[in-house]
């Protein structure tokens, strides 16, 4: 069984999309299964994140790692201590 979804986006968006699936030879309609069927197979949504840490981020990660700061067991025990 098939079904239908509709999505609304950007024109500009989906003109350069489409353009991209053109060239690769593939409609839009496939581009969208394969991302749907990878990320159904592996359980992960199949784009790469490109995440920098900040400086406060890193501090507290080191303080962590030496033993300093306040750690959680769960996320309740967090919300408890704020």
């Amino acid at each position: 069984m098939t079904v239908s979804y509709n999505i609304r986006l950007d024109e500009d968006l989906k003109n350069e999309a489409f353009e991209v699936f053109k060239s690769y030879g593939i409609t839009p309609a496939q581009a969208i299964k394969m991302f749907l069927k990878r990320t159904a197979e592996t359980k992960t949504i199949p784009i790469q994140f490109d995440y920098q840490a900040n400086a406060t981020t890193l501090a507290a990660v080191h303080e962590l790692k030496e033993g300093k700061g306040k750690s959680y067991d769960t996320l309740d025990s967090m919300m408890a201590d704020i």
